[in-house]
């Protein structure tokens, strides 16, 4: 009943004098070029008329230069950097996945699933890394031996996980390093 009435209201918008003229004034917005305002600043104005392929390699570039990270120094990294690089990793991934009609899908496509997969390890180790920052204030006032003996049972399965996760971690950032940036190939 309540998908009907949403569908009923959504058909009287989209009826109505309303959304018409919208319409109408948002496309003469559009086609008049009104968005490239005179008193625009110069930055911006250089903005709107940047091509977007320009602009999506100037984003990628920007992106994933933050993940030039030497598998050497990988190693090395504290948690809360892995996650960072996570973050990074993620960012990089939503912004080719976004611009991703503008490059060829033979190249892009390995490319994020590079990331993918480097997003997923990082993922699993920062679910290890926070483990016992959730698990110690549930443990709290708990005297059963039986609890006590699965809590570590569960940290030293998924420390277990980080370690070799660690170790997939390295190869897949290799692989992710030594194959060009898609964007960079000729098209």
């Amino acid at each position: 009943h309540r998908r009907s009435q949403l569908f009923t209201e959504v058909q009287n918008t989209l009826d109505s004098p309303r959304y018409h003229t919208f319409v109408e004034n948002f496309s003469r917005w559009l086609e008049g070029h009104q968005w490239f305002q005179g008193n625009m600043p110069v930055q911006d104005r250089l903005k709107m008329t940047q091509d977007v392929r320009g602009f999506a390699i100037k984003s990628l570039n920007k992106r994933f230069q933050k993940l030039r990270l030497p598998v050497e120094d990988l190693a090395s990294l504290p948690d809360a950097q892995l996650h960072a690089l996570r973050i990074a990793c993620k960012k990089m991934r939503y912004t080719a996945d976004f611009f991703s009609t503008l490059f060829p899908e033979d190249k892009l496509k390995p490319f994020i699933r590079r990331l993918k997969a480097i997003q997923t390890i990082l993922g699993l180790m920062n679910d290890v890394a926070i483990l016992p920052n959730i698990l110690n204030p549930l443990l709290e006032g708990v005297t059963d031996p039986d609890v006590w003996c699965y809590s570590g049972a569960v940290l030293g399965w998924r420390a277990k996980g980080y370690d070799d996760a660690r170790k997939r971690l390295t190869h897949h950032w290799s692989q992710f390093l030594s194959t060009p940036p898609p964007w960079r190939c000729a098209s």
